[in-house]
């Protein structure tokens, strides 16, 4: 096992049993993330999965070990969030104005309303 870095997670390695060290070597996988390392082609598989499965963890490891790479987390996905928010409106718009040109396409053709 990989000695960790973070004091947060030589606690948690003092308060878990043997029998539940997947724990332990997720919040060393966080760590590593934390601290810069990548793991090929399926980092955002297991980035998600850990951020998923271990949100309390993720955040404190990051603020430990890497606060401003974690302020920086923070901004992107804020930004992500508000992009997303302006999208859907837009979408929503979109639909809306094909809903009316359907609506008086419906009406040349003799639909009722």
């Amino acid at each position: 096992m990989e000695i960790p870095k973070s004091e947060f997670i030589k606690k948690k390695i003092k308060e878990t049993l043997w029998k539940d060290r997947k724990y332990i070597e997720d919040l060393i996988r966080i760590e590593r993330y934390a601290l810069g390392e990548y793991f090929g082609w399926v980092t955002g598989y297991i980035v998600a999965d850990l951020k998923e499965n271990y949100p309390k963890e993720w955040e404190i490891i990051h603020q430990e070990l890497n606060p401003k790479g974690y302020k920086k987390m923070l901004e992107q996905a804020k930004k992500e969030r508000e992009n997303e928010k302006r999208e859907g409106i837009k979408i929503r718009k979109e639909e809306t104005e094909e809903e009316k040109r359907d609506l008086r396409e419906w009406k040349k053709l003799g639909g009722k309303v």
